[in-house]
């Protein structure tokens, strides 16, 4: 379940163990998203599927997700998103955390954040070519995706209704 708290919302999830391989297995079978025919972007399911994906059982994260929003318009850029959870002492999280994250958050439970998507900022991966540099996205009802990859570069304009999620150290979520 998630909360609002002075413009930013809150999500707790807790890590199950689920291996990337399986993860893609579980989410394409959710039947939240199986009905529809939904899937993983071929960029997303490559990173969740690597080698370096790394498995948790029994980590829990309180995620922190600002909004698009919360930024001055004309300068609402990665660069700023950065900035302000800098600001907030807030950390990275990871791949697995992406997964968690689309699990515990319906495409109705973001739209009720007043969204699109949710961003996980997570140290980010570059395409097979080098060309392309990416962070996972839960994307609501997006382009039949379950999850989604963002692009990711400082200067960017980013979206008001989009979130970045980020880890909120354990000293701070309590």
């Amino acid at each position: 379940m998630w909360r609002e708290e002075d413009g930013i919302i809150y999500l707790s999830v807790t890590s199950d163990g689920t291996t990337g391989p399986d993860w893609i297995d579980r989410l394409e079978r959710d039947e939240r998203f199986g009905q529809k025919g939904f899937g993983l972007c071929s960029d997303a399911e490559k990173l969740i599927g690597t080698m370096e994906f790394v498995s948790t059982t029994g980590v829990e994260m309180e995620i922190a997700i600002l909004k698009g929003s919360r930024l001055v318009h004309g300068n609402r850029t990665l660069r700023q998103v950065y900035e302000e959870s800098f600001a907030r002492q807030y950390a990275s999280l990871t791949v697995e955390a992406a997964c968690l994250v689309r699990v515990a958050v319906t495409d109705e439970d973001i739209a009720a954040m007043g969204l699109q998507a949710v961003v996980v900022m997570h140290e980010p991966a570059y395409d097979q070519d080098h060309q392309f540099r990416y962070v996972i996205e839960v994307p609501r009802e997006k382009d039949d995706f379950i999850l989604d990859v963002y692009p990711h570069y400082l200067d960017e304009e980013v979206s008001e209704d989009t979130g970045f999620a980020f880890l909120v150290p354990k000293a701070r979520s309590a």
